[in-house]
């Protein structure tokens, strides 16, 4: 058993389990074991990086490079004793219990004593078992010729076919190890061949890596002949490694493996190459990486890029200039991508009609990232509209363009939540000396982690008056003062509400345009200048209307002018059109046509007369939501119906066909498709109606 040990765990003299060792001798002199046992450890030291050179040394332990033995693991012998104390009373306890119930003990305390006496042999048996696990022998050996500075023999694994971007057990990369250590060499021939400069480190610090890594637990599986052979041994194990061995064994493979420089209790998740040169203060390193394409704004988990690890000199000097040089690289590298793919294209790929909605939106947003808007007040947008017509995913769909698919980057504040003055509260967060002042606002919360976030306040219309209040200062100014007394500033934000006021004058204005539109097209038909029929109507809403009957509508409801006036566009969204009803029905019967292939292998086919019968059930009042609802009762219904009454054959084609009845009335029927021929389904009507 003692042969799986590492050798170096055995032979280790400095940074080894010796500490262990030390508190488990029985013939050390009791002042030793005094001096060991007073040792004050300054627990309440703070590890965390600021953005000063300074503050490294909580990254950085040169006391570990050149103090002894001792020095390194004084911090550790007071967690070791006390947790070692605490296992021992742990194991007295259960002694109690197992001589009350028979059960694996003996009826003396010399026998309890006796279980703890090989405690060496399962240390040893456990650290073992622990340490042994299949893995890559080619990356491993990437691994220690990195650190060793080996570049013959990083060449010749990665031509044998070892993975350049191979990860420790507990993390990071051969690259980072280089450039930890100062190997040039192994750097350069690494980024040759193809290792990632911008991979981040998945180690955090000695004590959360040993939790989430799992160290301490038995990893044999179904097939462990220790679970087979005792469950007291087992349990003994994990209690001891859960303990005291853990943090030992991550900590010796950290040092051994990586560095012995760094700090045991700093986090470096997150840290990539870059971060761990400049640690080093190794400016060959980082000028290898930045020209191998390592990106300098990349922050670690704790927020910070590599030159706040930097000192005053040269490695900082060029850090400074390569985030300048990258982030005019990636501005134009945007602006060539806005070029080609312009923000109202993107938009309709997700949004079915409301063109004049997405263009008013993209050219506001337009504005703000080519440098043409005021930047000294946040864009504010009102959608005004009937339901389900597209408000909300227009918000979702600008935010997911203005950052990348960052979920902090939406937030959305459901108005209805605030309908009470009370209520104002969730908002900014409680004043001081009442319940939850500690806990903060929801909005501030989330603003002070994105300052430039797409905030939708949904529903707006159904708010308490002192919740729009609070808004003035947000829209007028773009900050915001919580129930502490903070400032929040949110220049760059932008904010999008949506209401249903007015919803009704807006749909029925819109379909008296569209009727219009209509008589038009059709006489230009008669004239032979005739348009494509399926084109979109271009309808806009006209200045006389929004004067007229919109802004006396909006002042009713929100009683304030001075609220109307901060609001930069208001957009209005207008009932769809045939040519738009006949696209949500066609995306809405592919939605569940992919659904049908991934869940039962059934493939379904539709008639064009399907998307006219089927857009006939649109309510201007619900929407999109209306056109979801007419496909679930007149397909869906069908479909779970059939497929319970086993009529569907697994890996069948269904094909969806329009059929007249009496009176003129019109139903939909599935269509059995075999070879060149169809028949069609015969369901029993009294378990899934069409209607």
């Amino acid at each position: 058993m003692l042969s799986s040990l590492p050798a170096r765990l055995i032979v280790r003299r400095t940074r080894s389990l010796s500490p262990s060792n030390r508190v488990f001798q029985t013939n050390v002199n009791a002042a030793t074991c005094q001096g060991i046992r007073n040792t004050q450890v300054d627990t309440h030291r703070n590890t965390v990086v600021s953005t000063s050179r300074d503050s490294k040394g909580g990254i950085l332990d040169d006391k570990k490079a050149n103090g002894n033995s001792f020095v390194q693991y004084q911090k550790f012998t007071h967690r070791w004793l006390s947790n070692l104390d605490n296992r021992r009373r742990s194991w007295a306890a259960l002694a109690v219990r197992g001589r009350n119930k028979n059960q694996y003990w003996e009826e003396s305390h010399e026998t309890c004593r006796a279980v703890l006496a090989p405690v060496g042999l399962l240390t040893a048996a456990a650290v073992a078992f622990c340490l042994r696990k299949d893995s890559d022998n080619k990356g491993d050996a990437l691994l220690e010729a990195a650190k060793t500075s080996n570049s013959e023999d990083v060449e010749r694994l990665l031509k044998e076919g070892a993975d350049p971007n191979h990860r420790h057990r507990l993390g990071w990369t051969a690259l980072m190890v280089a450039a930890m250590n100062q190997q040039h060499g192994v750097v350069k021939v690494l980024l040759k061949k193809g290792a990632d400069p911008n991979a981040g480190d998945e180690f955090n610090n000695v004590y959360e890596t040993s939790r989430e890594r799992g160290i301490h637990s038995l990893e044999g599986g179904k097939d462990s002949e220790w679970q087979k052979r005792g469950i007291v041994f087992v349990f003994y194990t994990h209690v001891f490694l859960c303990c005291f061995l853990s943090p030992t064994l991550v900590l010796v493979s950290r040092e051994d493996e990586f560095s012995s420089r760094l700090s045991s209790r700093a986090g470096f998740r997150g840290c990539t190459a870059l971060h761990y040169a400049t640690l080093a203060d190794d400016q060959h390193t980082v000028s290898m990486l930045l020209e191998a394409g390592a990106n300098p704004m990349l922050t670690n988990g704790l927020g910070h890029t590599a030159r706040a690890y930097a000192k005053e000199g040269d490695v900082k000097t060029m850090l400074e200039e390569w985030e300048v040089k990258f982030q005019e690289a990636q501005a134009q590298r945007e602006t060539e991508e806005r070029r080609r793919f312009p923000l109202e294209r993107r938009l309709k790929e997700h949004i079915v009609g409301q063109e004049g909605a997405i263009n008013t939106v993209a050219s506001a947003i337009r504005r703000k990232q080519n440098g043409w808007y005021d930047e000294e007040h946040p864009l504010v947008f009102l959608f005004l509209g009937s339901s389900g017509i597209g408000k909300t995913e227009l918000a979702k769909q600008v935010a997911r363009y203005m950052h990348k698919d960052i979920k902090k980057g939406f937030i959305r504040m459901d108005m209805s939540e605030f309908q009470e003055k009370h209520e104002v509260a969730k908002f900014i967060g409680s004043p001081p000396g009442y319940v939850g002042h500690e806990e903060g606002g929801h909005l501030t919360k989330l603003l002070k982690e994105c300052p430039n976030a797409v905030v939708l306040f949904d529903e707006v219309d159904k708010a308490h008056p002192d919740v729009l209040t609070i808004m003035l200062q947000l829209f007028d100014e773009g900050r915001l003062t919580d129930g502490k007394g903070k400032t929040i500033e949110c220049k760059d934000a932008v904010f999008i509400m949506t209401s249903n006021v007015a919803s009704d004058e807006i749909a029925q204005h819109a379909l008296h345009l569209r009727q219009e539109t209509e008589q038009v097209s059709h006489r230009k038909l008669a004239d032979n200048l005739g348009e494509d029929e399926h084109k979109s109507e271009g309808i806009a809403i006209s200045k006389q209307f929004k004067e007229s009957v919109i802004q006396p509508i909006l002042k009713a409801h929100f009683r304030r002018d001075e609220f109307l006036g901060r609001i930069t566009e208001i957009v209005y969204f207008l009932p769809f059109g045939h040519s738009e009803l006949m696209q949500l029905v066609s995306k809405e019967l592919s939605f569940w046509a992919k659904k049908a292939k991934q869940r039962h292998d059934i493939t379904l086919q539709w008639d064009r007369p399907v998307l006219d019968l089927l857009a006939c059930g649109y309510n201007m009042h619900y929407g999109a939501r209306s056109i979801k609802h007419e496909v679930e009762r007149r397909v869906v219904n069908q479909l779970a119906a059939a497929y319970e009454q086993d009529l569907l054959p697994k890996g069948c084609t269904l094909r969806l066909s329009v059929q007249s009845e009496d009176q003129g009335h019109q139903s939909l029927r599935l269509n059995l498709v075999e070879d060149s021929s169809s028949r069609t389904l015969e369901i029993n009507p009294s378990i899934s109606p069409e209607h």
